[in-house]
């Protein structure tokens, strides 16, 4: 694929992402849907948050439109119900996410969720996930790659609410994936896939940017944070 295709995808999906955004951010003041803040944060005056739901219908949608190859530039096979099943979970996690956000769940009740996600995903997509190649159990290995899903999940969830943070990991991590996946041909679909993501991360960003006009939430740190997972486990995975 020509660097010409990867920068309009790229561009593409930022500026899909920052205009989702845009037109989202006034619904967040009018519904007072906003992240207070507290001894950790950077903002001082409450901000909105919510904004992870443009951030995920963006997402979403065009991992779903590369998965069935409408543009007709791809050769998937078993990758591309996977892509599903994954997208369909993140989707799951953004609906309880925003639950939280609006009413507050118990920490409990969230990780039991996330839990459910994780291994309904890990247990319905084609080919199970692989981390350590045969050198440990499979169960062990299953059990670590659901722990460290979950772990990042809540790690990446905990960088929202400080300016300008989740939207440069979110860049970060989908560019580094992609670049690596480049420099070695560890396979180009999912290198599309870490682009676009990193793209809406970069859209976000430019309100996301301190000082922060708007957060993710929940709605959009849990989802993402479960996407850039899946990102880096399959890039493990290649080894």
């Amino acid at each position: 694929m020509s660097v010409i295709v990867f920068a309009a995808i790229f561009v593409f999906s930022a500026l899909t992402a920052l205009i989702a955004t845009a037109v989202l951010l006034p619904i967040l003041h009018r519904c007072k849907i906003f992240d207070l803040p507290n001894d950790r944060s950077s903002h001082e005056k409450p901000t909105p948050r919510g904004g992870g739901i443009a951030l995920i219908f963006v997402a979403v949608t065009i991992w779903l439109a590369i998965s069935y190859d409408i543009f007709d530039w791809f050769e998937f096979e078993e990758r591309d119900q996977t892509v599903r099943w994954v997208t369909g979970g993140a989707v799951f996690l953004a609906l309880v996410s925003w639950t939280d956000d609006l009413k507050g769940l118990n920490p409990l009740i969230r990780l039991a969720f996330q839990l459910v996600t994780v291994v309904g995903v890990m247990i319905l997509i084609p080919e199970p996930m692989v981390l350590f190649n045969k050198t440990i159990p499979g169960w062990l290995d299953q059990i670590l790659i659901a722990f460290l899903w979950i772990w990042f999940i809540n790690l990446f969830n905990f960088m929202d609410g400080i300016d300008g943070l989740a939207g440069v990991e979110t860049g970060a991590i989908g560019l580094g994936v992609f670049f690596i996946i480049i420099c070695t041909g560890t396979g180009e679909n999912l290198s599309i896939f870490a682009l676009t993501l990193a793209a809406v991360g970069v859209g976000f960003l430019v309100m996301n940017w301190p000082p922060a006009k708007i957060f993710m939430g929940d709605v959009g740190s849990v989802p993402i944070g479960f996407l850039l997972a899946w990102l880096l486990l399959s890039l493990a995975e290649k080894g």
